[in-house]
Parts: C-alpha cells; structure tokens; sequence
C-alpha cells in the first residue's frame, strides 16, 4: 500500500539528497478533488538536530508566504509521525540544467529570445521575494543564495518557477552537520561574497543568475569545480570572458548586462531584480527578441519531443490499484530542486529517466483483479455516470426489439493525409510561418501540413533577411526538413507603419507578444520583407486582426474596425 504522510498519499519516491527524500503524492479533498504536490520529507537524523530544525523551520515559513506565478509555491509544513515534510507545487516540465544539456546535445545554444524571456521572469520572481514584507511593511530579508540551473524550472506552457527558497540555509547546515563539503554543481554559481564567508543579499542571487545566463548564452560551463578551494578562488580572482567571445550570435548590449550581473564588486552589479529585469526588457526590444510563453513552450515540447512522446506511452499503475494517473510523468527528478541533483556536472541522480512511469504489463503478466472488488473503490459520480450508461443499453436494447429507429448518422469523413515539416534555422528563435500562419520559433516542428496542395514558407528574424520557398507534400506521412542559414542585414532600411483604430486607445499584439503601444501609434525600424501579425484589442468590443509585409523605407498605414461586443 502506498505510504500517507499527513493528508498526502505518496505515490513514488523522485530523489533522495543530503536532506530530504522526494516524492510526487496526491493529496485528496471532497467530491473528488485531487492535487498532485511534491513532498519533501526530511531525514530522520536531520530531524533529531535541535540545531538544524531552528533553522529549517524559520527559513521554510518564510517561504511559504511566497505567492508568485514565478515561484514554486510552498503548499504546508507539517510533521507526521515525527518526520518534518514541505508540501510544494508540482510542475510538469524541465529545469535549466537539463535543457542546457539538451541544447548542448543539439550543438545550438538555448534561442537568446528565448533565454531573454526565462531570465525576465526569473527576475519577477526574486524582486517579488526579494522586497516581501511582513504585516508591519518590515523587509523580510528573503534571499535564495542557491541560484542555479537545477533550481529553475520552465513548465511545459512555457513558464518560469524558482525552486526551494528557504532551503539554502539549512542545506549548508546539513551538510555541516554531516562533515560533507559544498554541494558539487552547486558550488560553480556562488558569488564571490560567498566564498569570502560574506552574508549574501539581493545582489548574489543576481550573480549566481548571471552566471546561469552566461552558461545558457555561451552554450558551456563558466566554472569547472576542480575542487572546493580552487574553484572559489577562480571565482573570486579570475577575470571572466563575456559570452559572446563563444557564441558569435550574442549581441553586445547582452554581453554588457551579463558582465554587469558577474561583477565581482557587489556595488557595481544590478543593485536589485527589478533593475535587472528592466535591463532585459530594453536589449529584448532593441533586438527584437519577441517570444511569448506559447513559443517557450513549443520550443520544450519539439526539444524533448522523443522523451514525451515515450512518456505518453506509458501510465503510471500502482499493483493493486484500478486508478491510473492522467499526469505526464515524464521525468520527475526536475521538481526535486536541491535534493535530487547532486553530480560534478550539476547533474540529476542515477535514477531512470521515467522513475515514474512503469511499463505497462502486457499479457497474462497484468495483476487480475475483480471488477466486482473495485466497485467499493467508485466515488458517487461513477456510479452516476454506471446508471447513465446501462440506461443507454437499456434503450439501445429497446431498438434492437422492435422500437422506433432513429435517422442512421451520416459517415463519418476520411482524415485528409498529412505530413510533417521540421525546421532548423541558424541562428535559432526565427519565426515560421506556413501559408500566412505564425507557427512557431525555430528549431521546431510543424506537424499536420497537408498532402498535396502548394505550401507557403517563410523563416525570418528581426536583423535577419528573410527565407522563403514554396513547398508541397506528395505521401501521407511524409517529412520535410529545412535547414536554413540567415544572412545578417548589415544595413536594414527600415519600414514604418502607422496603425489606426475605431474607436482608438485599442491595445496592440504583434506576432503573439503584447506590445506597449495603444492606438493610433506610429512602429518605426520594421524589419522589412517579414511578415508580421497584428491584433488590436479593447474591453467591450471584439478583436481585430490582419497581417502585413513592408518593403524597404514603406510607410504604411492600417486601420481597423472594433465592433461593439454582441453586435453584428
């Protein structure tokens, strides 16, 4: 039977670190509600140091007055059986380090544009915990200390999560408590008032964040741990390249705000998160680095396609249990922050891949159980739905012997063939567009592209010339693959279009990203010979969309329409 730990049923263990076991469980309330949350149970011996639990327990309830989107959110702090455990969010997708090392694998660095906007939110997440106060407006003094690529994750719908604030603090003390040294792949990102023995603030979160830019950006390690007491003073002496000298697509005003962020002085870095954040923002607009959450998340889910894809072929089955869980258990150690990363590369434990996700038996091998012993196990609503369902037969049976037939269906239409196209641009983050349509940011995958009739392709990326061709696919099935090299644009003429509406103050949408613009409005430096998506919006009227392509010094005008809500 599966272990409970207060109110959670803990449904498979994730990692095991210098401080806690974890697991995925399920938590249950009424009318069938169910959560799943990752549990962090603390180990015994931890459990029985006066010292470490003072520790522990005033770090974690500072933590859990953190509500962010931007931040893994600490659910309860409660004790069972005189074990300590942390409930927190659980997240379905993959952290820093792992798609780092899938990028690496790929030979291209994660998309700047995309790099850019994991950063922005990042940042959102420790101002926000960074400036929390308590009721009386005292600071809290909240700083995380373990910034890495382990503890940041992005969730499949392309969204940034910090994880374990609170726990930094009282991990050193358990690894002091056990004679252990700095956690290795954690040791490369401390600042260097960490080394000296400084207390930390705001400013070395931001350090620790630059040098996971660095990384990202630069597509290799800053720091090799070549041991404890060299790698701190590499750290806190050596003079560190910008990360552009090791990836040509790094732009200069990006290299200046990662440099900013590494200053060994914590007085010349970015004094706080916000200022950092709006650095961010100002390089992404003037490079026209536009990702939305929607492209972070394509962009995942075409990075990790084949581990999803295995993921989604199996279901997690616990012997003896009739439930199965709906989650996508793909690769759960991702959750487990701290605890489950341990290896010189900042690397996850030698657990299987899919730790969760057992192969369904097949054949006679499957445990039987009786339909009749499951019946006890069905919540009110199954049995509902039981009643629903024979009461169907009973009238299906009622036609079969002589009752009125009803009028046949009409024959359900053959599915028109379809193939895939896959696209690999260089440099990466370009936008694809088929037959008039933003798909996606490169390097992705477009699948359900019919059969036969004529296809419109373009690649493109602000800076950048344009990729166009004309396609078809001749077999169902078939994939197409593009690879394609942008040439820079030395020097863009640009376009400028001057946009309209009726009635005005509507709110803009360029390609998917919310712009800070509201009409009428004047865009200049429009990339020309690209095509763009354009949405106005306003409250109380429906939306208005079209598109548009410039060529060289055009000036253009577009105006619009935004009927009142409900009117025809």
């Amino acid at each position: 039977m599966p272990e409970r730990i207060g109110r959670f049923l803990l449904l498979k263990k994730i990692a095991t670190g210098g401080m806690a076991e974890v697991f995925v469980a399920r938590q249950r309330g009424i009318e069938g509600f169910e959560k799943l949350v990752v549990i962090k149970k603390l180990l015994p011996a931890l459990s029985r140091s006066g010292k470490f639990m003072g520790l522990f327990l005033n770090e974690a309830k500072l933590a859990a007055r953190l509500a962010h989107p931007n931040i893994v959110q600490i659910y309860d702090l409660g004790i069972a059986e005189g074990a300590y455990f942390i409930a927190m969010e659980f997240i379905q997708g993959e952290n820093l380090f792992a798609i780092y090392k899938a990028c690496r694998k790929r030979g291209q660095p994660l998309p700047l544009p995309l790099l850019a906007r994991i950063a922005s939110e990042a940042c959102e997440g420790l101002h926000y915990a960074h400036s929390k106060t308590d009721v009386r407006g005292q600071p809290l003094g909240i700083v995380h200390s373990d910034i890495s690529p382990q503890n940041i994750l992005v969730s499949l719908d392309g969204t940034t999560k910090i994880i374990d604030f609170g726990v930094a603090k009282a991990a050193n003390l358990a690894r002091e408590l056990r004679a252990d040294k700095v956690v290795m792949g954690k040791l490369c990102y401390l600042a260097p008032e960490q080394c000296l023995g400084r207390p930390a603030d705001a400013r070395t979160d931001l350090y620790s964040l630059g040098v996971v830019l660095w990384e990202l950006a630069a597509g290799r390690r800053l720091f090799r741990d070549v041991g404890t007491v060299e790698t701190m003073k590499a750290i806190v002496r050596s003079k560190l390249p910008r990360p552009g000298k090791f990836n040509q697509e790094v732009p200069g005003s990006f290299d200046k705000l990662v440099m900013r962020a590494l200053d060994k002085n914590p007085g010349k870095r970015f004094q706080n998160a916000r200022e950092m954040h709006d650095a961010l923002k100002s390089v992404t607009k003037e490079q026209g680095w536009e990702a939305s959450a929607f492209d972070l998340a394509s962009f995942l889910q075409e990075l990790f396609r084949e581990k999803l894809q295995a993921a989604r072929d199996r279901q997690l089955l616990e012997a003896g249990d009739v439930e199965m869980e709906p989650a996508l258990f793909y690769d759960l150690r991702a959750v487990a922050g701290s605890d489950g990363q341990q290896d010189a590369e900042g690397g996850t434990p030698a657990t299987p891949a899919n730790s969760l996700a057992t192969q369904e038996p097949t054949g006679d091998s499957r445990p039987q159980v009786s339909f009749w012993k499951r019946l006890p196990h069905l919540h009110w609503w199954h049995w509902l739905l039981l009643f629903f369902v024979l009461a169907t037969l009973v009238g299906g049976g009622y036609l079969l012997l002589g009752g009125k037939p009803e009028k046949s269906s009409p024959a359900v239409a053959p599915v028109a063939p379809a193939g895939t196209v896959n696209i690999v641009s260089q440099p990466a983050a370009a936008r694809v567009w088929l037959d008039g349509q933003l798909r996606c940011l490169s390097p992705c995958q477009v699948p359900e592209v019919a059969v036969g009739p004529w296809h419109e392709l373009e690649i493109s990326r602000p800076g950048y010339k344009p990729f166009n061709f004309r396609f078809k696919l001749h077999r169902a099935g078939q994939q197409r693959d593009f690879q394609v090299r942008l040439d820079r644009l030395d020097k863009v003429n640009w376009a400028t279009v001057k946009i309209s509406t009726r009635p005005a103050g509507a709110r803009l949408e360029l390609d998917g990203q919310e712009i800070d613009f509201r009409t009428p409005t004047t865009m200049r430096r429009i990339v020309p010979n690209q095509t763009y998506s354009l949405r106005a919006f306003l409250k109380g009227h429906r939306d208005w969309k079209t598109t548009f392509k410039l060529a060289p010094g055009q000036v253009a005008t577009i105006s619009g329409e935004l009927p009142v809500a409900g009117q025809p």
